[in-house]
């Protein structure tokens, strides 16, 4: 909007200083202090932020599936590089998650975290994998929670140990990416809210 009362306003502070110098007053503006160099290494690392950010878009869609829910995660592995490396891939899928070394921190965190899923190891020192699903079980009272079986053993044994043990999947190391991914999708589709009524459905009387 047009502004048709300027002649009624006070002179701004840069039209007071305009007029200062016009009748030949000595007194001098105010200097700025000078501006420091543009630092070219922030400009570069800005770059290299921005890119790796689009990378990391780029193949969080490409490995996520249509229609994938994040649910909250648990790993457990006395093995840091194991255990960070299923964090990881669990963190590019955009699932909250918590990465243990250990099951008594890890009944600590569930405590706190309430999982929805957790992988755990099933040879671990101090407390198995099966003695810590039994205890996140209990700790977890009526909530569900799904357990999943990351383990060097892979033989019929094994296997059924843990499903007695209430696992729902039972995976190999070292774990198949895809195969990871299949289960959570699976898993996390339990977590979907109901359906509501189909438009084909009646109302009953």
């Amino acid at each position: 909007m047009i502004d048709n009362d300027r002649g009624n306003r006070p002179a701004s502070a840069g039209t007071h200083m305009l007029t200062m110098f016009s009748a030949g007053t000595t007194e001098s503006p105010p200097v700025s202090p000078p501006l420091p160099p543009p630092n070219p290494n922030l400009d570069r690392f800005a770059r290299i932020r921005q890119t790796a950010a689009s990378i990391s878009d780029r193949v969080r869609d490409a490995m996520t599936p249509q229609g994938f829910r994040p649910v909250r995660v648990l790993v457990v592995d006395d093995h840091p590089d194991a255990a960070e490396a299923l964090a990881a891939v669990l963190d590019m899928l955009g699932c909250p998650v918590r990465a243990c070394q250990d099951a008594r921190s890890a009944l600590e965190v569930a405590r706190h975290f309430d999982p929805q899923i957790c992988l755990l190891d099933l040879m671990m020192p101090g407390m198995s994998g099966l003695e810590l699903a039994s205890r996140l079980k209990v700790q977890a009272g009526g909530r569900p929670l799904f357990l999943v079986a990351t383990t060097a053993l892979g033989d019929i044994e094994a296997k059924t140990r843990t499903a007695l043990a209430g696992f729902h999947y039972h995976l190999t190391k070292p774990v198949d990416v895809p195969t990871l991914i299949d289960v959570l999708t699976k898993l996390s589709a339990i977590f979907e809210p109901p359906a509501g009524p189909s438009e084909t459905d009646t109302p009953a009387d």
